[in-house]
Protein backbone atom coordinates (compact mmCIF):
# COMPACT_ATOMS: atom_id res chain seq x y z
CA UNK A 1 0.00 0.00 0.00
CA UNK A 2 2.70 2.43 0.96
CA UNK A 3 4.69 1.75 -2.15
CA UNK A 4 0.90 2.45 -4.25
CA UNK A 5 0.51 5.61 -2.77
CA UNK A 6 4.31 6.75 -3.13
CA UNK A 7 3.82 5.97 -6.89
CA UNK A 8 0.50 8.20 -7.08
CA UNK A 9 2.20 10.71 -5.08
CA UNK A 10 5.14 11.00 -7.85
CA UNK A 11 2.74 10.21 -10.58
CA UNK A 12 0.26 13.29 -9.12
CA UNK A 13 3.33 15.75 -8.92
CA UNK A 14 4.85 14.84 -12.09
CA UNK A 15 1.10 15.69 -13.54
CA UNK A 16 1.13 18.92 -11.57
CA UNK A 17 4.45 20.19 -12.76
CA UNK A 18 3.37 19.24 -16.29
CA UNK A 19 0.32 21.48 -15.48
CA UNK A 20 2.13 24.34 -14.28
CA UNK A 21 4.82 24.15 -17.06
CA UNK A 22 1.72 24.22 -20.03
CA UNK A 23 0.17 27.11 -17.98
CA UNK A 24 3.11 29.11 -17.84
CA UNK A 25 3.49 28.81 -21.81
CA UNK A 26 0.06 29.52 -22.37
CA UNK A 27 0.47 32.33 -20.43
CA UNK A 28 3.88 33.55 -22.38
CA UNK A 29 2.68 33.30 -25.65
CA UNK A 30 0.15 36.14 -25.48
CA UNK A 31 2.77 37.87 -23.02
CA UNK A 32 5.40 37.75 -25.69
CA UNK A 33 3.06 39.57 -28.47
CA UNK A 34 1.78 41.87 -25.97
CA UNK A 35 5.88 43.12 -25.42
CA UNK A 36 6.33 42.94 -29.37
CA UNK A 37 3.28 45.43 -29.80
CA UNK A 38 4.41 47.71 -27.00
CA UNK A 39 8.43 47.54 -28.56
CA UNK A 40 6.58 48.50 -31.73
CA UNK A 41 5.00 51.66 -29.98
CA UNK A 42 8.20 53.11 -27.92
CA UNK A 43 10.08 52.00 -31.31
CA UNK A 44 8.10 52.01 -34.31
CA UNK A 45 9.34 50.25 -37.39
CA UNK A 46 10.62 53.41 -39.49
CA UNK A 47 12.81 54.21 -36.78
CA UNK A 48 14.65 50.69 -37.08
CA UNK A 49 14.25 50.49 -40.70
CA UNK A 50 16.40 53.43 -40.87
CA UNK A 51 19.14 52.33 -38.49
CA UNK A 52 19.59 49.50 -40.79
CA UNK A 53 19.24 51.79 -43.95
CA UNK A 54 21.48 53.67 -42.68
CA UNK A 55 24.37 50.74 -41.88
CA UNK A 56 23.42 49.45 -44.99
CA UNK A 57 23.79 52.78 -46.83
CA UNK A 58 27.48 52.65 -45.33
CA UNK A 59 28.64 48.91 -46.63
CA UNK A 60 27.17 49.76 -49.80
CA UNK A 61 29.27 53.13 -50.16
CA UNK A 62 32.79 50.49 -48.99
CA UNK A 63 32.07 48.27 -51.30
CA UNK A 64 31.55 50.48 -54.55
CA UNK A 65 34.64 50.53 -56.67
CA UNK A 66 36.95 53.36 -56.96
CA UNK A 67 35.77 56.13 -59.45
CA UNK A 68 32.47 54.50 -59.53
CA UNK A 69 28.54 55.27 -58.80
CA UNK A 70 25.17 54.76 -58.18
CA UNK A 71 22.78 56.96 -60.22
CA UNK A 72 19.43 56.19 -58.14
CA UNK A 73 20.05 54.29 -55.06
CA UNK A 74 17.08 53.85 -53.31
CA UNK A 75 16.91 54.76 -49.39
CA UNK A 76 14.43 54.95 -46.44
CA UNK A 77 15.42 57.35 -43.67
CA UNK A 78 12.76 58.16 -41.60
CA UNK A 79 11.64 62.10 -41.63
CA UNK A 80 12.79 62.92 -38.17
CA UNK A 81 16.19 61.49 -39.30
CA UNK A 82 18.94 63.05 -41.23
CA UNK A 83 22.39 62.02 -42.68
CA UNK A 84 25.29 64.31 -42.41
CA UNK A 85 28.47 63.86 -43.94
CA UNK A 86 32.16 65.50 -43.17
CA UNK A 87 34.61 65.98 -44.91
CA UNK A 88 38.78 65.33 -44.14
CA UNK A 89 40.94 68.09 -42.81
CA UNK A 90 37.99 70.20 -41.18
CA UNK A 91 35.96 70.48 -37.89
CA UNK A 92 32.88 71.52 -39.61
CA UNK A 93 31.45 71.68 -42.73
CA UNK A 94 29.52 74.98 -44.38
CA UNK A 95 28.38 76.43 -47.35
CA UNK A 96 25.16 75.99 -49.38
CA UNK A 97 22.67 73.47 -50.09
CA UNK A 98 20.09 74.54 -52.41
CA UNK A 99 17.75 71.23 -52.16
CA UNK A 100 17.25 72.03 -48.48
CA UNK A 101 17.50 75.95 -48.79
CA UNK A 102 20.37 75.96 -46.70
CA UNK A 103 22.89 79.41 -47.17
CA UNK A 104 26.06 80.42 -46.12
CA UNK A 105 27.70 81.83 -43.58
CA UNK A 106 26.15 78.68 -41.76
CA UNK A 107 28.27 76.22 -40.52
CA UNK A 108 27.75 72.58 -38.72
CA UNK A 109 30.23 71.06 -36.24
CA UNK A 110 31.50 67.55 -36.19
CA UNK A 111 29.98 65.65 -33.56
CA UNK A 112 32.18 64.20 -31.02
CA UNK A 113 30.78 60.85 -31.85
CA UNK A 114 33.35 61.29 -35.44
CA UNK A 115 36.08 60.84 -33.03
CA UNK A 116 39.11 63.45 -31.91
CA UNK A 117 40.80 64.01 -34.64
CA UNK A 118 39.98 65.85 -38.16
CA UNK A 119 39.00 62.85 -40.63
CA UNK A 120 36.18 62.48 -42.64
CA UNK A 121 32.88 60.98 -40.73
CA UNK A 122 29.18 60.45 -41.65
CA UNK A 123 26.37 60.20 -39.26
CA UNK A 124 22.74 59.45 -38.61
CA UNK A 125 21.07 62.05 -36.23
CA UNK A 126 17.79 62.92 -34.99
CA UNK A 127 16.63 66.17 -38.07
CA UNK A 128 16.06 69.60 -36.91
CA UNK A 129 14.87 72.40 -39.28
CA UNK A 130 18.18 74.18 -38.54
CA UNK A 131 21.64 73.32 -39.88
CA UNK A 132 23.41 74.33 -37.56
CA UNK A 133 21.99 72.40 -34.71
CA UNK A 134 21.71 69.00 -36.51
CA UNK A 135 23.97 66.37 -34.96
CA UNK A 136 25.19 69.04 -32.27
CA UNK A 137 23.56 67.23 -29.60
CA UNK A 138 25.58 63.95 -28.44
CA UNK A 139 21.72 62.59 -27.32
CA UNK A 140 20.45 63.26 -30.96
CA UNK A 141 23.63 61.58 -32.72
CA UNK A 142 22.08 57.61 -33.09
CA UNK A 143 25.37 56.54 -34.79
CA UNK A 144 28.68 57.69 -36.75
CA UNK A 145 30.80 55.92 -39.17
CA UNK A 146 34.31 57.29 -39.02
CA UNK A 147 37.94 56.46 -39.42
CA UNK A 148 37.49 53.85 -36.99
CA UNK A 149 35.15 51.94 -38.51
CA UNK A 150 35.94 52.69 -41.92
CA UNK A 151 39.45 52.25 -41.58
CA UNK A 152 40.76 55.07 -43.82
CA UNK A 153 40.41 58.46 -44.06
CA UNK A 154 37.47 59.44 -46.80
CA UNK A 155 36.03 62.42 -47.25
CA UNK A 156 32.07 62.87 -47.56
CA UNK A 157 30.74 65.72 -49.66
CA UNK A 158 27.62 67.07 -51.51
CA UNK A 159 28.08 67.68 -55.15
CA UNK A 160 26.91 70.24 -57.75
CA UNK A 161 24.16 69.40 -61.25
CA UNK A 162 22.06 71.70 -63.47
CA UNK A 163 19.46 72.66 -60.91
CA UNK A 164 20.97 71.65 -57.92
CA UNK A 165 24.16 72.77 -55.43
CA UNK A 166 25.50 70.99 -52.06
CA UNK A 167 28.95 72.14 -50.48
CA UNK A 168 28.37 68.87 -48.39
CA UNK A 169 26.54 65.59 -48.10
CA UNK A 170 23.38 65.98 -46.69
CA UNK A 171 20.45 63.94 -46.87
CA UNK A 172 16.72 64.69 -44.80
CA UNK A 173 14.40 62.00 -44.20
CA UNK A 174 11.15 62.03 -45.82
CA UNK A 175 7.63 59.57 -45.66
CA UNK A 176 8.65 57.81 -48.51
CA UNK A 177 11.49 55.95 -50.25
CA UNK A 178 13.55 58.47 -52.14
CA UNK A 179 16.35 57.51 -54.62
CA UNK A 180 19.95 59.21 -53.50
CA UNK A 181 23.11 59.45 -55.91
CA UNK A 182 26.01 57.61 -54.84
CA UNK A 183 29.50 58.08 -55.97
CA UNK A 184 33.25 56.83 -54.44
CA UNK A 185 36.61 58.72 -55.41
CA UNK A 186 39.96 57.75 -54.39
CA UNK A 187 39.27 58.33 -51.07
CA UNK A 188 36.28 60.23 -50.72
CA UNK A 189 32.12 59.31 -50.86
CA UNK A 190 29.56 62.00 -52.52
CA UNK A 191 25.86 61.54 -51.16
CA UNK A 192 23.30 63.68 -52.88
CA UNK A 193 19.37 63.96 -52.68
CA UNK A 194 19.75 64.65 -56.64
CA UNK A 195 21.51 63.39 -59.77
CA UNK A 196 24.83 64.90 -59.93
CA UNK A 197 27.07 65.39 -62.76
CA UNK A 198 30.10 62.81 -62.42
CA UNK A 199 32.81 64.11 -59.86
CA UNK A 200 35.25 61.88 -60.66
CA UNK A 201 37.28 60.11 -62.93
CA UNK A 202 35.24 57.79 -65.06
Amino acid sequence: MKQKNVGKKAETDMLSALTKIVLVIIILIPLFFIMKKLVGIFIPEEVESTKRNFDQLVATLQNLPEYSNIASYPIFIDEKYAIVGYKSNSNAIGGMCTQYAIGSPYFNKKPEACGIGDQGCICLCKATNDFTKICQDNDEVVKCFGYNELKEDFSFQGCSSETAHCDFAILKGKKEIQTIWLERGELSYTISSVPCEQTTPS
